[in-house]
């Protein structure tokens, strides 16, 4: 806790610093890092278990990047959209309003399904993937089982893809973890069969993993 706090009056002082800058400068640039910098103070609030202020500074970061992404379009600017749409509804979702999650949800996983078609870069598809198993864990908490498999099977797809692309561990470790929670998800709605099969390829993967 202490060590979260001290990293919230250094960020507090960074803002205030990029307040001023933005007054003085008003570049996309300067914009851009007021809005990095709310983000970054909302993530310390949410840590610190702070949600009303973690949900006012992520709204200030959407706005300002909102706005640099109707300006100019760019891919760093929509991914800071869809990165604080999720934020806002792991927020929302931390507070018991889980409509209001599944909103931002949607608005995340819309903003990288657009940017996974424009770029082949690595982490706009680990953040499709990682939106889609939250949007599954929401629908899960809302009881619809079906819904959240939809959503663990959009997650694994992209998953697969990037296996496919990089070969990289995390991608295979990923897949891993989408296979085991689709698992269980389809244990719960006693799909055995379907489910077994995503733990016999969880298992698999894991094993090659370990090999390695």
């Amino acid at each position: 806790e202490g060590h979260l706090e001290e990293a919230g009056v250094w960020e507090q002082e960074a803002l205030e610093l990029r307040k001023r800058l933005v007054r003085e400068t008003g570049t996309v640039e300067a914009r851009g890092n007021l809005g990095s910098s709310y983000r970054n103070l909302g993530s310390i609030y949410e840590a610190r278990e702070r949600l009303t202020e973690a949900r006012q500074s992520y709204e200030e970061g959407l706005k300002l990047w909102r706005r640099l992404a109707e300006e100019t379009g760019t891919i760093k600017a929509r991914t800071f959209v869809g990165a604080l749409c999720e934020n806002l509804g792991g927020v929302c979702q931390a507070e018991g309003n889980l409509k209001e999650a599944e909103r931002y949800y949607e608005e995340s996983m819309n903003v990288f399904r657009q940017l996974v078609r424009e770029t082949e870069e690595t982490e706009v598809w680990n953040d499709l993937a990682d939106i889609c198993g939250r949007r599954a864990a929401l629908s899960q908490m809302r009881g619809d089982g079906e819904a959240a498999d939809r959503y663990f099977l959009e997650g694994e797809a992209v998953v697969r893809q990037l296996c496919g692309k990089t070969g990289a561990a995390r991608a295979r470790i990923n897949l891993a973890t989408f296979l085991e929670r689709r698992g269980a998800n389809l244990q719960l709605q006693g799909r055995q069969a379907e489910a077994r099969a995503c733990y016999e390829e969880c298992l698999e993967i894991r094993k090659k993993l370990y090999e390695e």
